[in-house]
């Protein structure tokens, strides 16, 4: 919980007296948040060093992850960290048993690694219990990958593990479709990263949202469950065949 406890709660704690927090990322029972300073904090489960503050012991309130005031995005797998910095370096740290940390090795990392990618990074893609790594470049239509493959999840032709990022040019498609949800102006909305056209088939898979005064355009709207469109102030829709 990261409320200096460890004691289960059934509602809403705050967790210390920080009003910085912009944005947040959760593993296998531990947290990463980033403050708008610039700072990374962690708590929680620190077996494989995931928390990166250079222990192995878990936390139950934030602790700081190094003194670097120039981070600006996160994201987790299982137990393993990455984070960029505002200077597009990429940093790793945690569990490495599948190569999830992409540092070409599968040492475990206590405190945050630096790590080499063929393409400039935008975008950092992890699920919460995955021990595999997705990067998006900085063209958002190269996919760099790395780690757990045992199921063909890289996506590179083979079902080995890769102790490094393999980077691959995705092809424009014809066809969008939500990832997650967001706003219609947020690339990171759609597979393809790039945003629907008046060309596009658009389908909903979760809710979106057309941000206040922004014309959003495609030709055809599908939704599937989940699928949501809400609109802010003077957000249009416009379909064209």
């Amino acid at each position: 919980m990261g409320d200096g406890t460890t004691t289960n709660h059934t509602s809403p704690v705050q967790i210390g007296t920080a009003t910085n927090w912009v944005s947040v990322a959760a593993g296998i029972a531990y947290t990463v948040t980033l403050r708008s300073d610039g700072t990374l904090w962690a708590w929680g489960y620190n077996l494989s060093g995931q928390l990166g503050d250079g222990t192995t012991t878990d936390r139950n309130s934030p602790v700081q992850i190094g003194t670097a005031t120039n981070w600006n995005g996160i994201a987790v797998g299982a137990y393993h960290t990455a984070a960029l910095k505002s200077d597009g370096t990429l940093w790793a740290w945690g569990s490495n048993y599948f190569g999830e940390l992409g540092d070409g090795t599968t040492t475990d990392r206590i405190s945050p690694t630096a790590v080499a990618t063929a393409s400039p990074i935008v975008g950092l893609f992890r699920g919460g219990h995955s021990r595999h790594s997705i990067l998006v470049g900085i063209s958002r239509q190269t996919l760099c990958v790395t780690g757990s493959n045992d199921d063909g999840q890289l996506g590179i032709g083979s079902t080995t593990n890769a102790l490094n990022y393999t980077c691959n040019l995705v092809l424009p498609c014809t066809v969008f479709a939500t990832v997650k949800t967001g706003s219609w102006n947020d690339p990171t909305v759609w597979t393809c990263g790039t945003l629907p056209t008046t060309v596009a088939v658009v389908t909903l898979k979760h809710a979106i949202t057309i941000p206040a005064a922004y014309l959003a355009l495609s030709a055809v709207v599908r939704y599937d469950a989940g699928g949501k469109l809400t609109f802010g102030v003077g957000g249009r829709l416009k379909v064209s065949q």
